[in-house]
C-alpha cells in the first residue's frame, strides 16, 4: 500500500497558511498558499524546518514530500506600507472587512459598496469618514489605520395605489394612495348604480367586502363595485271587511299578484296601487285582475271590500178581477208585479 504523510500547520496569528492536500506519499507535490490579514506581511515560515519565507512572498510555497511528515510554521507582522481600513455599522448590523489600503500609491483608498444590514426603518445614505460623506465607489485618501462609518437615513414611505371600477355604474370615485403594507378601510360606494340596480358589496381579489371593512394592501389594489337587483317594497294598508297578501319586495318590472281574503259576504272592490313617497295612484286593480306590473318605487296596496249583492227570486202576485170587490196590493206591484223572496207583501 502507498504510504501518506501529514502536512502539520500550527495555527499563527495576523494570517494563515493552507494547504492543498493534507496528507501526501513520498515524492508528491503539495501547495502551500500563504494569506496574511489586511496590514500584515509574511515575515517568516518554516517548512519541513526550512526556511521558505522567500518564496512565501509570492504568496504560494511548493512541497515535494519525503518520507515522512512535515511541520508548518508561520509568522506574520504589519506590513508599514499597508494601511488597515475597518467599517462601522453604526446603528447597522453585519459586518465588512476589514480592507487593506495600499500606501505606495498615493494612499488611495476605493470605498466599497455597503454589505452591512440597515437599523429598522433606514436605507444606506452614505459613507462618513474625516468629516465627509462619500459614496460607494469614492476614493478616500489615508495615511494609516483607518475607520469608515456607515450613514442611514429615514427608508422613504412606499406606497401604492387603491382605485374603483364601477362595474357598469356611473360617475367615479379617486384613486387612493395607501402606504404599502398597511391596512384601508373601504369607503362607502359613490358610484351611481346601473338601472334598476343597488350596491351589494366591494370585490378585492375576488373576496367581498362591505363598506368600513379594512384589507391590508401590498401593491397596486383595483376594488370593484358588485351591484344586485334593486328590490322595491310592497306595503300591505290594512282594510275594512277582508285582507290582501303580497310579496314584501319585487323587483322593478317584475308581475305581483295579489291575494285576496274578503270577509263573509264581502267581495273585493277595487284595489289601489299607491307611490308611498307621496301617496299619488298608480294604478287600479278590480277581482277580474289582480296583476300589476312592480314600478321604480316603494308602494302602498289599499284594497277596498264592498257587500256580495245577492240576486233574489221573484214570483208573480195575480190578483182575479171581480166586479163586486176592489182588491189593492202593498207594496203596489200591479196586477201582474213581482215580489223577490222574503218581500212583504200587504193585501
Amino acid at each position: 500500500p502507498i504510504q501518506y504523510y501529514n502536512v502539520n500547520i500550527t495555527p499563527s496569528e495576523n494570517g494563515k497558511v493552507t494547504s492543498d492536500k493534507p496528507k501526501a506519499a513520498n515524492d508528491e507535490i503539495v501547495t502551500l498558499t500563504v494569506t496574511p490579514d489586511p496590514g500584515y506581511r509574511i515575515a517568516y515560515l518554516n517548512v519541513a524546518g526550512y526556511n521558505a519565507t522567500e518564496a512565501a512572498q509570492k504568496g504560494t510555497v511548493t512541497v515535494k514530500m519525503a518520507q515522512r511528515d512535515i511541520d508548518v510554521k508561520a509568522r506574520f507582522e504589519r506590513d508599514p506600507y499597508k494601511a488597515i481600513v475597518s467599517f462601522n455599522p453604526w446603528g447597522g448590523s453585519g459586518s465588512m472587512g476589514p480592507f487593506e489600503a495600499d500606501l505606495h500609491y498615493y494612499n488611495n483608498f476605493t470605498l466599497p459598496q455597503n454589505a452591512f444590514k440597515a437599523p429598522e426603518g433606514k436605507i444606506f445614505q452614505s459613507w462618513w469618514y474625516i468629516d465627509n460623506y462619500y459614496d460607494p465607489g469614492a476614493t478616500i485618501t489615508v495615511r494609516g489605520d483607518s475607520m469608515v462609518y456607515a450613514t442611514w437615513k429615514d427608508k422613504p414611505v412606499e406606497t401604492v395605489t387603491v382605485s374603483f371600477d364601477g362595474n357598469g355604474g356611473t360617475s367615479s370615485m379617486a384613486a387612493q394612495t395607501v402606504e404599502k403594507g398597511k391596512a384601508y378601510v373601504l369607503p362607502d360606494c359613490g358610484f351611481t348604480a346601473p338601472a334598476n340596480k343597488e350596491f351589494k358589496a366591494w370585490d378585492v381579489g375576488g373576496t367581498e367586502y362591505q363598506p368600513g371593512a379594512s384589507i391590508t394592501v401590498n401593491s397596486d389594489t383595483s376594488v370593484r363595485a358588485i351591484w344586485k337587483d334593486k328590490l322595491q317594497s310592497i306595503n300591505v294598508v290594512p282594510a275594512d271587511n277582508g285582507s290582501i297578501t303580497a310579496p314584501k319586495s319585487a323587483k322593478v318590472g317584475d308581475k305581483v299578484t295579489i291575494g285576496v281574503n274578503p270577509d263573509n259576504g264581502y267581495e273585493i272592490d277595487k284595489i289601489e296601487v299607491l307611490n308611498k313617497e307621496d301617496g299619488k295612484l298608480i294604478t287600479t286593480l278590480f277581482k277580474d285582475n289582480l296583476i300589476f306590473t312592480m314600478p321604480d318605487k316603494d308602494v302602498d296596496l289599499k284594497a277596498s271590500f264592498k257587500p256580495i249583492n245577492i240576486q233574489k227570486d221573484k214570483y208573480l202576485v195575480g190578483i182575479d178581477p171581480d166586479p163586486l170587490r176592489t182588491v189593492t196590493v202593498k207594496t203596489e206591484k200591479g196586477l201582474a208585479g213581482q215580489a223577490e223572496e222574503g218581500e212583504r207583501v200587504d193585501v
